[in-house]
């Protein structure tokens, strides 16, 4: 019973966390957050977008979770990946 809750802690820190960036950057650039990496940025931004999207990528993928146009074995999948994403994210955090 404790595993659990410690992997319940984990994933649910690292679902903050991306919360906190994903919501860090929105206020930051004005702008929604996507996968998608723009061209036209500077080379030295490029690592902060990568770490900003890494962090972040568990809300991503609930996002997408939420949007009409997603199929419901998609939906799935997306839910999937961003439990196990929030949780390996946070067992890094917390280690």
């Amino acid at each position: 019973m404790q595993d659990l809750l410690l992997f319940a802690y984990a994933g649910l820190t690292g679902f903050t966390l991306a919360g906190l960036t994903v919501t860090l950057f929105e206020i930051v650039s004005g702008r929604s957050l996507v996968f998608a990496l723009r061209p036209d940025v500077e080379a030295f931004v490029m690592p902060v977008s990568f770490l900003v999207r890494l962090l972040g990528g568990p809300l991503l993928l609930a996002r997408m979770t939420l949007r009409e146009d997603v199929g419901p074995g998609q939906r799935m999948a997306l839910g999937c990946g961003a439990i196990v994403w929030s949780l390996c994210t946070g067992i890094t955090v917390l280690a």
